[in-house]
């Protein structure tokens, strides 16, 4: 999976040269979030089930890992003032690592409070 995002990270690059790295952020952001629109339209049914794995593919194809979007990094250090990179980069990484930490007790506790 990794090395076909390998692959497919290039022409997104390409396109940020293109029609600009702004654009090319929000577009993937919309990819990567794919797999949770797909089950907020179809929910857990198999064609949801189904349409989420194709969607999960696909967000793949964005060069996403466990740490984040590069695409999302490189915004960063484009928009920022040279001083405050390191800082606002170091932010982002402890962000999304408390998200992946207190992501799972949220859903337990919003499961537990709807009283699934």
């Amino acid at each position: 999976m990794y090395a076909l995002a390998f692959f497919a990270i290039g022409p997104l690059g390409r396109i940020g040269d293109r029609i600009g790295n702004q654009s090319t952020v929000a577009f993937v952001t919309v990819i990567l979030a794919l797999p949770s629109y797909v089950l907020l339209v179809w929910g857990p049914s198999a064609l949801g089930l189904v349409v989420w794995a194709v969607a999960k593919v696909i967000s793949g194809l964005s060069g996403s890992s466990l740490t984040g979007s590069p695409v999302c990094y490189a915004l960063i250090n484009e928009v920022s003032a040279p001083a405050d990179v390191e800082a606002i980069l170091g932010m982002a990484f402890a962000g999304v690592s408390l998200f992946w930490m207190l992501g799972g007790v949220a859903g337990i506790w919003i499961l537990r409070a709807a009283g699934d």
